[in-house]
């Protein structure tokens, strides 16, 4: 089932995407490493897609994500951090995404990565964010 979800996720169908995302984060623990292994690169396509409800989708899921730590080290390994940082302009995806950044943040050993996106990035966005 893996496969037909993800392939919903990229597709183009923001009610489809919304409830394929759905069904990944409602996976058994027992199939949650795969679900999030294949799942996470969709996702982040998708937060990045320009798409305003695929970007709220994407961001909601990409916050549930990071309720664990397997989950969270998993996408900084996939990059996700800087997708995180760049919220855009809905108000939506920017609660989603400084929310899961706040959740990767209570892992100490996830600051360094944190921290090491270019030229005080993350400190910059923030700011923006904070005076919009």
């Amino acid at each position: 089932m893996l496969v037909p979800l993800l392939d919903l996720i990229r597709s183009g169908d923001s009610s489809a995407q919304s409830q394929s995302c759905v069904c990944l984060l409602a996976s058994s623990e027992s199939k949650r490493e795969a679900v999030v292994l294949e799942g996470v690169k969709p996702l982040l396509a998708l937060a990045t897609s320009y798409d305003p409800g695929g970007e709220q989708v994407a961001s909601w899921a990409l916050l549930h994500l990071t309720h664990s730590d397997w989950s969270r080290r998993l996408l900084g390994e996939a990059g996700g951090f800087p997708v995180l940082v760049l919220q855009g302009s809905d108000s939506e995806v920017q609660f989603y995404s400084c929310s899961a950044l706040c959740n990767i943040s209570s892992a100490r050993e996830l600051h360094p990565k944190l921290l090491s996106m270019g030229s005080h990035f993350l400190l910059k966005s923030l700011l923006t964010l904070a005076s919009s």
